[in-house]
């Protein structure tokens, strides 16, 4: 998966939920992601765009020293229209429970 090497001010706000939760909710540079043609990204100023994403990683760089966050899916929808990114998604099952183990012994 391409990752954009970006600095600035983060402009595209992002957020990520399945179902029952929101994993992102936030500003970010870039948007990484895997459809069935091949990897994508999405930065500040990309045109009005719809895709059904394959599993892989959807990676958001949130900036701050270009900080990524990683989210494995199985599948999910992107929307993207003016500098707003919208991702529903199957978080993979695998994710979910390493983070649930890490909140428990918290």
């Amino acid at each position: 998966m391409s990752r954009v090497a970006l600095s600035g001010e983060p402009k595209l706000h992002v957020k990520i939920l399945s179902p029952t939760q929101v994993y992102y909710n936030s500003l970010a540079l870039s948007v990484s992601a895997r459809n069935k043609v091949g990897p994508f990204d999405i930065l500040d100023g990309h045109a009005n765009f719809f895709s059904i994403l394959t599993k892989g990683d959807v990676s958001v760089n949130i900036g701050m020293g270009s900080k990524i966050l990683t989210f494995p899916i199985s599948g999910g929808i992107m929307k993207v229209t003016q500098n707003k990114v919208t991702l529903f998604v199957d978080i993979d099952s695998g994710y979910l429970a390493a983070t649930e183990a890490k909140s428990a012994k918290a």
